[in-house]
């Protein structure tokens, strides 16, 4: 194959040959404009005698195709850095929820418990506690009594918060015609946070 002395040189340099009028070119085929020395790509196979800078419908410019992926290129990284920074400030929002959970106490905050003996022929007696909130503390009683079916003996216990240092604990059997023993009541007070 014999090659214009001119496209042998372009080829050999590494660029595209410049374009000659009236030569057909494949599609795809790139040549350098003599008007503007700007390369194109062959859009359809044929010859023509314009100038592929005049010539839109059968050329388009090299770095058109070049323009176009960069500037695609660019839209994407535009797209990815976006994304990148919503999930960057939804990370920061997942991180602060979270901190703000671990640093709220939860569970058990203290437990305190005792046995207390009501005596002198009392009923019942008020215990001072370390202070607690009272709507997130709960008091438990036990102590086991039982009641005599035929009403000759019966026992009672009982807790409750009289305020936030202090319990009334109520403790005794009952003997009829002969009146109340005292009873010893285990209790337990759970304040949570």
């Amino acid at each position: 194959m014999n090659l214009d002395p001119v496209i042998l040189a372009e080829l050999q340099r590494g660029g595209p040959p410049p374009w000659v009028s009236g030569r057909t070119y494949l599609k795809g085929w790139e040549v350098r404009s003599l008007v503007n020395l700007q390369r194109y790509v062959r859009k359809v196979a044929g010859a023509g005698d314009t100038d592929p800078s005049a010539d839109a419908a059968n050329w388009e410019p090299w770095s058109k195709t070049v323009d176009t992926t960069l500037a695609a290129l660019g839209t994407s990284v535009a797209n990815v850095k976006a994304v990148a920074d919503a999930l960057a400030v939804t990370l920061a929002n997942v991180k602060g929820t979270a901190d703000t959970i671990n640093a709220t106490p939860r569970g058990i905050k203290s437990i305190q418990r005792g046995v207390t003996t009501v005596t002198g022929g009392a009923t019942s007696i008020n215990v001072t506690i370390a202070a607690v909130n009272l709507a997130k503390s709960r008091l438990s009683l036990l102590s086991s009594f039982a009641w005599n079916a035929d009403n000759a003996v019966y026992s009672k216990a009982s807790l409750a918060f009289v305020n936030a240092t202090t319990i009334k604990v109520e403790g005794f059997y009952f003997v009829s015609g002969i009146g109340p023993y005292a009873e010893s009541v285990s209790w337990e007070l759970i304040e949570e946070y």
